[in-house]
């Protein structure tokens, strides 16, 4: 067996036994032992590219700081919207260390995705509990820890103590170049899954024009409505030719007809 393999086996062991233990805990955590992702999984972000793997280097290399009279960042901060890549960028630095520990959405009273601002949450004493372990996972040696918010306007201050997220890195895709960039390594994953050839000649750009505001995460599921509507032909006997541009064109359309329907603080998923 791999020694790869055995490491992501005693990982898995190791999170189970604890989840036994510290239920509360585990229910709000999750593990993803040695994840087979890397920065070019990653559409565009050139710059937060390049911030997260100085940071890499730097920190399991403490020496080299210390050869130019400075202390390596004791952890790095992502900022930006919903959808942008702040958690895949957090992926893709598990692969450079042997422990990276994502903190997502540190600002979790704030979020849409539990229904609204949560003026009923204990906040004071989630936030103490929250930055103890914040704490105590930058004091462990050799490894990355990375927040994440995407209510940097509202984030509390302790969170960006020189002590804890001293790095700030802004996520702000580049439009259209990175949405493009996004779209076709996707396109590449999902014929690559088929096996086959799925997409004709197609006018990434013309299609990102369409519409600019959606993040890049719903532009991959704008891509994904496209080929579920041809999987959705073909398993009713119809036939599907290969995707074009005037089916991603017909999707982006129906995005914006049914986000008119939607009253959400920023772009989102559709129906």
């Amino acid at each position: 067996m791999e020694d790869r393999t055995i490491r992501k086996e005693r990982s898995q062991n190791i999170w189970s036994s604890f989840g036994r233990k510290f239920e509360a805990v585990a229910q709000a955590t999750s593990l993803d032992p040695l994840p087979e992702f890397d920065l070019a999984n990653i559409g565009g972000l050139a710059g937060p590219k390049e911030e997260i793997q100085t940071y890499a280097c730097g920190v399991t290399n403490p020496e080299i700081y210390q050869q130019w009279g400075t202390f390596p960042p004791t952890g790095i901060l992502l900022i930006g919207n919903r959808g942008v890549g702040k958690r895949l960028l957090a992926k893709a630095l598990a692969e450079m260390p042997p422990v990276t520990v994502l903190f997502h959405e540190l600002e979790f009273s704030q979020t849409w995705e539990f229904g609204g601002r949560r003026t009923d949450l204990p906040v004071g004493p989630v936030m103490d509990f929250l930055l103890d372990i914040v704490d105590r996972s930058i004091a462990a040696p050799q490894a990355l820890v990375v927040g994440s918010t995407s209510h940097p306007s509202t984030l509390r201050q302790a969170f960006a103590d020189p002590r804890r997220f001293e790095r700030v890195v802004e996520v702000t895709p580049v439009y259209p170049d990175d949405v493009v960039d996004a779209l076709g390594i996707h396109a590449a994953d999902a014929e690559k899954r088929a096996g086959r050839a799925l997409f004709a000649s197609v006018d990434w750009r013309a299609v990102v024009a369409q519409h600019r505001d959606p993040p890049t995460g719903d532009w991959i599921r704008i891509l994904h409505g496209v080929l579920r509507r041809k999987a959705r032909h073909e398993a009713c006997g119809m036939t599907s030719k290969s995707v074009t541009t005037q089916d991603l064109l017909d999707e982006v359309a129906r995005y914006r007809q049914v986000s008119r329907h939607l009253v959400l603080p920023e772009a989102g998923n559709y129906v």
